[in-house]
C-alpha cells in the first residue's frame, strides 16, 4: 500500500509555510538590523513548532486520513487514534550567512524540515497501541509480584496492560443489566490487552485481561443503536492475588470484574447497575456471537532476549544474547545444558523468577528477556 499522495501536498505546503515565516519575519528582522535576539526566534520557533502532518487510521472504518495539527489539536477531525509522527528541529547558528548584520549566536535551528512518513508496516500493525498501553493498569500492594513494576511508589506498584490481538465482530452482551439488558450485541474492534505476573517467593504464573472496544455499537434486537466510548470486559485466572483496576484513571476494585462502559448517556435503571467515576457497569461477561463471529485483524509481536548468569558454566538454546520474535500469548521453550560439575539453579524473567530445571516454557505477551541461572553442582 503506497503512501497517500497527501503527504506530498502537506508536505510542501507546510515548507511553503514556514518559508513564509522566515522570510517575512526573521529575514526582515536581520536585514533592517534589528535583534534576532533568542526570545524572538523562540516566538516563532514555538509557532512553527505547533504545525505537524500526522498520519491517521480511523479505528473502525480503516480509513486513511491526513491532518494538520496545531500544538496538538486536531483540526476537525475529533479523537481518533494517532500514530506518532513530526518534524524536529536542532540549533545552528544565526545569522548563517554573512554579512552578520548582528553578532552571531546559537539560535533554534527554524529553517530546516525534517520529516519521515510513517510506514506501512507502522499504519497496519501499530494503530493505537501506544495509547491503549495507557488505557488500564494493574495496582497493586508493593511486594505482591516479583516482576519488575512499570511504576512504583512506597505503597503500590503499578503494571501496564500490553495489546496483543486486535478482531473486528461481534460479542454478546451476557447478563445485561437495567436497560442495556436489550442492547446485548456488541459490535466493532476490540482490542485484548494482557498482563501476566508471577507471585512473590512462588513460581506461580497469574493472568489479568481486559478487553477493550473503542466505539462500539451497542445494538438492541429490536435494531436500535447507541455508541460507546468506551467498552472494557475484565478478567482474571483462578485465585490470583488481587488488584485494582485502574481503567482511564478510574480506580475499579478487584471484585468487580465485569462489563463497563464510558460515555453512555444515562438511561433508566442506570442507577441500579452500578456507576465509578464516568463508568457504569453494563453486564456480567462478553461471548462470542456466532450470528457475527470474529476475525482477526492483527496480533502483536514482542522480542524475546535470552542470557545466562555465567557462560563458562553452561549454555541454553536459544544461545546466550539471542534474539527472537514472538507472537503475542505464545509459549517459547528454552533448554539449559549445564557444563560438568554445573546445575541449573533457576531462571528469571523480566526480574521474576520464574521456575527450576533443564527446561522452561515462558508466555510471552510483551517484550521479554529470559535469563538461566546456572551454580555450582
Amino acid at each position: 500500500m503506497p503512501l497517500p499522495p497527501e503527504y506530498t501536498d502537506a508536505h510542501n505546503a507546510l515548507i511553503s509555510f514556514r518559508s513564509v515565516i522566515l522570510n517575512d519575519l526573521v529575514g526582515s528582522r536581520v536585514k533592517a538590523g534589528l535583534d534576532a535576539g533568542h526570545d524572538g526566534m523562540q516566538k516563532y520557533k514555538s509557532i512553527i513548532d505547533g504545525l505537524s502532518v500526522t498520519p491517521y487510521m480511523y479505528g473502525r472504518v480503516r480509513e486513511l486520513a491526513l491532518t494538520l495539527k496545531f500544538k496538538n489539536m486536531d483540526v476537525g477531525v475529533g479523537e481518533i487514534r494517532r500514530i506518532g509522527s513530526s518534524w524536529i528541529g536542532a540549533t545552528t547558528m544565526y545569522p548563517t550567512q554573512p554579512p552578520y548584520n548582528v553578532p552571531q549566536r546559537s539560535l533554534p535551528q527554524v529553517d530546516q524540515f525534517l520529516y519521515t512518513p510513517i510506514t506501512d508496516t507502522d499504519f497496519l500493525e501499530k494503530t493505537d497501541t501506544a495509547l491503549l498501553s495507557s488505557f488500564v493498569l494493574a495496582q497493586a500492594d508493593s511486594d505482591t509480584f516479583s516482576d519488575s513494576a512499570q511504576a512504583e511508589n512506597a505503597i503500590y506498584d503499578y503494571y501496564e496492560f500490553v495489546p496483543q490481538v486486535k478482531a473486528t465482530g461481534g460479542r454478546l452482551l451476557v447478563g445485561g443489566l437495567g436497560a442495556w439488558s436489550t442492547y446485548h450485541h456488541i459490535k466493532g474492534e476490540r482490542t485484548v490487552m494482557r498482563c501476566r505476573l508471577f507471585e512473590k517467593n512462588t513460581y506461580t504464573e497469574h493472568y489479568y485481561v481486559a478487553n477493550i472496544y473503542l466505539d462500539a455499537i451497542m445494538q438492541s434486537d429490536a435494531g436500535d443503536r447507541r455508541v460507546a466510548p468506551i467498552i472494557i470486559e475484565l478478567m482474571h485466572s483462578a485465585s490470583p492475588p488481587e488488584i485494582t483496576w485502574s481503567v482511564c484513571g478510574t480506580r475499579i476494585p478487584f471484585e468487580y470484574d465485569f462489563v463497563w462502559a464510558y460515555g453512555l448517556e444515562p438511561v433508566r435503571d442506570y442507577q441500579n447497575m452500578g456507576r465509578i467515576g464516568g463508568f457504569s457497569r453494563i453486564g456480567e461477561s462478553l461471548a462470542s456471537d456466532p450470528a457475527d463471529p470474529e476475525v482477526q485483524d492483527w496480533r502483536n509481536t514482542f522480542d524475546v532476549d535470552f542470557h545466562v548468569n555465567n557462560p563458562t558454566m553452561g549454555v541454553i538454546d536459544p544461545p546466550d544474547g539471542t534474539t527472537v520474535k514472538a507472537e503475542a500469548d505464545s509459549v517459547v521453550t528454552v533448554h539449559a545444558y549445564p557444563n560438568a560439575g554445573y546445575m541449573v539453579d533457576h531462571w528469571v524473567r523480566n526480574g521474576a523468577p520464574i521456575g527450576t530445571g533443564d527446561v522452561v516454557n515462558v508466555n510471552i505477551y510483551r517484550n521479554t528477556a529470559i535469563t538461566c541461572y546456572f551454580r555450582v553442582a
